[in-house]
């Protein structure tokens, strides 16, 4: 594959894992609370934090995550991986 097709693959995970970690919160207290789809009870505020809190790691993991596809999986050196804006 070439490089630009890392540079995407490596775009479209980055976001993937973002959404990912932004949801997981919500999942993870509804499994521990045993709650369902059709359950209406209100979600505790405190919930905000958790989902504020992945959304942070996910934006925190996005470059690491960008390099490590581009360079290690696809064998390009770092300068290659630079994100340009």
């Amino acid at each position: 594959m070439s490089l630009k097709g890392y540079k995407v693959a490596a775009g479209l995970v980055s976001i993937i894992l973002i959404f990912v970690l932004l949801i997981a919160p919500l999942f993870i207290y509804a499994f521990i609370m045993g709650l369902t789809w059709d359950d209406n009870s209100p979600l505790p505020d405190w919930l905000m934090w958790f989902i504020i809190l992945g959304g942070v790691i996910g934006t925190a993991l996005l470059v690491p995550i960008h390099r490590f596809i581009i360079c290690k999986i696809g064998g390009y050196p770092k300068y290659s991986a630079k994100i340009n804006w």
